[in-house]
């Protein structure tokens, strides 16, 4: 396959189209709303690749940063075919006639790409406002994409020979999106499949994707197909669906009176949901959708399995343990697995159980100066008024003024340290930690110590 339609490849053109363009067929197929666009196919990058002789992953030179480079400058200075361009250009033809002011999206789709244990989310290039001049530039681009230090990690971390995966790229008529956003099956920090997560702001996706903008989020109940919650972020920055001025930043302020508005309505959340749950059912396992909007029409952009999915049925520690209100309210989100894990070790009697923080219960009771029952201790925790009025605990009394004594000595250093600093102190501090950080001789226990005593 040279160049084909998005709506004549499918599941079974894996090889040719690329994980991407496999499933973007396979959702036209079914009826989805997906862009027009066609796939140009692996076979020529296979060809050329062939040709250098590639070694297996067990002889990478040891000089890899060189060699990628190598790779990737090969990919960029060898000219596409006349014959590959050609069939580009009859492409660009019929889509011209339907879309006389298109520009398009350029979008890598690695054959090891977008399935289900092993997406390469954001490790490969994808270019928009591509004029149809710019087409054979950005296609070479995807293609060097490939050998990114980021993408030839990734391999080496999947056990994936590298020398068994090629480039096909997508060329598809960007979605100048008013509205877009990425939508879950499933929860993938608890692994919960009874609620179908949204995220969405103003403008192109790749704000979100970059996480360069805080989306508004709506979860919408699997079983019921309802909105149920959401929260509306200040939404500061967007990509904007047209670029007036090419040379200019591609990432500008929202209005403020668009900031802090809902970015979707609920009829489009529910739709959005709709859409997913029937990519889910069509797929067979929870996804990870892409989409956008434009002029009030929802397009699915990209469908792939949730491949990184918390357990449901993970381990619970032993013991009690409740929410503790002003906690859930500051961390309203489920938590990352790099930031559970730093709170779960800096906090002894916290833990973060599906994502959420929750504290032991029986840790709580010692800390409290009040004698009280179980349920009305749970309920103060929870700011709730108890049954019965609770009395103070003498000996619990001073047990909590003795630990907050001592955390105020501790702590107050810092408090007075801290209102003492130049203003300059950010400055000198950064000066000072770039110093440390190129002084080879000095081992991670040793920078950290540096770091804190150094002011």
């Amino acid at each position: 396959m040279a160049v084909q339609g998005l709506d004549e490849v499918g599941a079974e053109h894996l090889e040719s189209a690329g994980g991407k363009g496999a499933n973007l067929g396979e959702l036209i197929r079914q009826g989805f709303p997906v862009p027009p666009g066609f796939v140009v196919g692996a076979d020529e990058y296979a060809r050329f690749i062939d040709t250098l002789n590639l070694p297996s992953n067990d002889d990478i030179p040891e000089d890899t940063e060189a060699f990628l480079e190598s790779l990737r400058g090969q990919l960029l200075d060898t000219a596409l075919s006349e014959d590959l361009l050609s069939s580009i250009d009859k492409y660009l033809t019929t889509i011209h006639e339907s879309h006389p002011d298109a520009v398009f999206a350029v979008r890598s789709s690695a054959t090891a790409e977008d399935l289900a244990d092993a997406s390469f989310a954001g490790q490969h290039d994808t270019y928009y406002y591509v004029e149809p001049l710019q087409i054979a530039l950005m296609l070479r681009k995807c293609r060097a994409s490939l050998w990114s230090e980021s993408a030839f990690s990734y391999r080496q971390t999947q056990g994936i020979e590298h020398r068994t995966v090629n480039m096909a790229v997508v060329v598809q008529v960007m979605v100048r999106s008013d509205v877009s956003g990425v939508t879950f099956t499933a929860d993938p920090v608890s692994g919960s499949d009874s609620v179908i997560i949204t995220e969405s702001s103003w403008g192109m996706g790749a704000a979100i994707v970059d996480g360069r903008v805080t989306p508004d989020q709506f979860l919408v109940d699997k079983n019921t197909m309802r909105l149920t919650s959401l929260k509306i972020s200040d939404k500061k920055f967007m990509v904007p669906p047209v670029l007036e001025d090419p040379s200019s930043s591609r990432l500008q302020e929202v209005p403020a009176t668009r900031r802090s508005l809902e970015s979707l309505t609920d009829e489009q959340v529910e739709h959005i949901a709709a859409l997913a749950l029937k990519a889910e059912e069509y797929f067979g396992k929870p996804q990870d959708l892409e989409w956008a909007i434009e002029n009030d029409e929802i397009y699915l952009l990209q469908s792939r399995p949730i491949t990184i999915l918390g357990e449901a049925d993970e381990d619970v520690p032993e013991g009690r343990w409740i929410l503790f209100k002003p906690v859930i309210e500051n961390f309203t989100d489920p938590l990352m697995p790099l930031t559970a894990d730093i709170l779960s070790k800096a906090i002894p009697f916290m833990k973060v159980i599906y994502g959420r923080v929750y504290m032991n219960f029986d840790d709580f009771r010692r800390l409290v100066p009040l004698k009280a029952s179980d349920d009305d201790l749970a309920r103060l925790a929870y700011l709730a008024e108890p049954e019965t009025k609770p009395r103070i605990s003498i000996p619990r009394m001073i047990f909590l003024l003795a630990i907050l004594f001592g955390n105020y000595l501790v702590m107050g250093v810092f408090n007075r340290r801290t209102a003492e600093m130049p203003d300059d102190f950010m400055a000198s501090y950064r000066d000072f930690a770039n110093r440390v950080v190129e002084d080879d001789s000095i081992n991670a226990q040793n920078t950290m110590i540096r770091m804190f005593l150094r002011f």
